[in-house]
């Protein structure tokens, strides 16, 4: 894992991202309609909740997304049937949560995470849920920060509980750093602060207690559904796919393999940018 700073020289300032900053950005981009198809929750949620599905059971479970945002993973989790909280750093997004979610089936709470020195903390008590997800966020903290992060997230899982977590795999975060030219400041165009491969951030789950079931690179965009649409459309080899994965669903139900082992979880699977890593916090 590499901190953003880690660069070649210009004429520019590193951007300090104090919470102030980091809150005020974030509040921004959640105001933003026309960035919401950018959000990777947007993108892929429903990959996402599939996945957390596969791992531990979702139908009357207690989730809590960390790092919400506007809330694009909640939707899926709600309709796999748990009961859903959230957190995040930004003000805007609670707010954006509460008027989407308020009232609907399954729908907890939202509260702030709370940001202080390298710690961060979401106003929930210690072990509240089943599962936690987290996607998309740990890259947004230097590296040094990570394991106060990942500390925050075992609080909150119950012993045998899971967590979900997703960051770029091995971004090049120089590709992506933009430049103010009224305040000659360098950033991230998203904010993005360090960089992980599958190895380190596996390394970190572990010195955090936690035992990794998975941890590797998967093009989640690609494995979202592709419906057969109308028959003129069809062809034998979509066909062929569809027919193999209802097949593989039908034995996972009745006969069902631990995860990630699942026959329908292995002819959608597809190596690719996006780092998922789900991990089991052990009971004592």
């Amino acid at each position: 894992m590499t901190d953003v700073a880690a660069r070649t020289p210009s004429t520019g300032h590193r951007m300090e991202w104090t919470p102030e900053r980091i809150s005020a950005y974030w509040d921004w981009w959640s105001r933003r309609d026309i960035a919401a198809d950018e959000y990777f929750a947007r993108q892929v949620g429903g990959v996402i909740a599939g996945l957390l599905a596969e791992a531990r059971p979702l139908a009357g479970a207690s989730v809590l997304d960390f790092g919400c945002g506007p809330g694009h993973l909640i939707p899926h989790l709600l309709d796999a049937g748990a009961s859903v909280s959230a957190a995040d750093v930004s003000r805007g997004a609670i707010e954006e949560v509460l008027k989407r979610f308020s009232g609907r089936r399954g729908w907890v709470a939202a509260r702030p995470i709370s940001a202080a020195g390298s710690g961060c903390r979401a106003e929930f008590p210690d072990a509240s849920f089943d599962a936690v997800c987290c996607l998309e966020t740990i890259e947004h903290l230097p590296e040094r920060d990570a394991p106060a992060l990942v500390a925050e997230l075992v609080r909150l899982c119950r012993p045998g509980g899971v967590l979900l977590l997703t960051t770029p795999d091995e971004e090049n975060l120089a590709k992506s750093t933009v430049y103010c030219p009224e305040c000659a400041a360098e950033f991230h165009k998203v904010q993005h602060l360090s960089r992980w491969s599958a190895k380190s951030l596996a390394s970190v789950l572990q010195a955090a207690g936690l035992t990794p079931l998975f941890c590797a690179g998967l093009d989640l965009v690609a494995m979202r559904p592709s419906p057969l649409g109308p028959p003129w459309q069809w062809s034998a080899a979509g066909l062929l796919r569809a027919l193999r994965l209802r097949a593989a669903r039908i034995f996972d139900r009745f006969a069902p393999r631990k995860f990630p082992s699942g026959r329908a979880l292995a002819l959608r699977r597809r190596a690719g940018p996006n780092l998922v890593a789900v991990a089991i916090r052990m009971p004592r």
